[in-house]
């Protein structure tokens, strides 16, 4: 009876090697002798009879004969259901990669989980999408400059979608020092734009700013914008220099193609993307405007910063200023 069902199973199989185990059988039964069949085929009895039980347990359905994975069905140091909730929960309203995850988790929940396992949970869930590796440039020499207000670098960044069918452009400039941020949203990326949101980023500031650093775009210089008939002719000042220059503030342009010399502006833009404009979308414009500047005012004030040590900016920048503030009064005092 058995020969028959798996007779016609094996017709329309091509797997190897349930064809051997099955040719076991058939040559175990042909000859009456267990020992005998296995020692033509070069197997021992113990193999025999285990795949044999597992064919006969499994209703002679010759799927059971493939190897199946050994590995447990349950393992303790698994990562408990509450902590994987917690982690899903604080990646959705945030965005937050698996180190600050793992930062928030023990600050808030007392829970101390590897950011590696972070990582694994995210994949797991579907929250990381993979990425094909680029063959990146070698990184320029990482700096950090003394005091606040030493080199200030800014950018545009367009707001990655349109709202209702117009394009909005994001203003940023951030403290090389502190790593303190004022970032605006505007309707149009302009020297009107600039002349307004460096002259608030002046009044703002909380320090004296001596340098700025922009690239070359057209927003900020008319450097490479001049006119090509006139060769020897200096390009017209630009309103960005003008203001610079009334407010005793250098002016220093990155050379082209270089966004690594302003990286920590391009990498605070990254965090905009991730933990700001991916976590929800606007209609309008000016809800757009309120909820970003409470973001810039969240990122300043409560946002840890890894390359300061898991400091907010706001503290960072205090500690910097109240070192000085002594030497200050000494002066005032002499």
């Amino acid at each position: 009876m058995w020969k028959s069902i798996v007779r016609k199973q094996v017709r329309y199989n091509r797997n190897h090697d349930i064809a051997k185990k099955v040719n076991l059988f058939f040559e175990a039964d042909k000859l009456k002798n267990i020992e005998l069949a296995c020692k033509r085929l070069g197997y021992k009895r113990s193999y025999y009879y285990y795949w044999w039980n597992r064919l006969k347990k499994g209703n002679w359905n010759i799927s059971t004969l493939l190897k199946q994975s050994t590995r447990p069905k349950s393992h303790p140091n698994t990562t408990r259901p509450r902590t994987v909730k917690l982690i899903k929960a604080i990646r959705s309203k945030t965005g937050y990669g698996p180190g600050r995850i793992a930062y928030y988790l023990r600050k808030d929940h007392n829970l101390i989980v590897a950011p590696s396992t972070i990582g694994h949970v995210l994949k797991r869930e579907g929250l990381i999408v993979s990425k094909p590796k680029k063959n990146k440039k070698k990184h320029t020499k990482r700096y950090q400059m003394p005091n606040p207000g030493d080199l200030v670098q800014m950018d545009v960044k367009y707001v990655p979608y349109l709202i209702r069918g117009e394009q909005y452009y994001q203003f940023t400039a951030i403290d090389d020092c502190s790593r303190w941020r004022f970032a605006d949203i505007y309707p149009e990326k302009s020297t009107w734009s600039t002349k307004d949101f460096v002259n608030r980023l002046i009044k703002e500031a909380p320090f004296p700013i001596r340098c700025i650093q922009t690239d070359g775009g057209c927003e900020f210089t008319n450097f490479y914008v001049s006119d090509p008939k006139c060769v020897l002719k200096k390009p017209k000042m630009h309103i960005l220099d003008k203001i610079c220059a009334e407010h005793n503030i250098r002016h220093k342009l990155i050379p082209p193609s270089t966004p690594q010399i302003n990286g920590k502006v391009e990498r605070s833009h990254r965090i905009d993307e991730e933990e700001f404009y991916r976590v929800k979308k606007f209609k309008e414009s000016q809800s757009l405007r309120d909820n970003f500047l409470n973001w810039i005012h969240r990122y300043n004030h409560q946002r840890p910063h890894g390359g300061i040590n898991m400091q907010t900016p706001a503290h960072k920048l205090y500690k910097k200023l109240s070192q000085y503030l002594p030497m200050v009064i000494e002066k005032l005092a002499a």
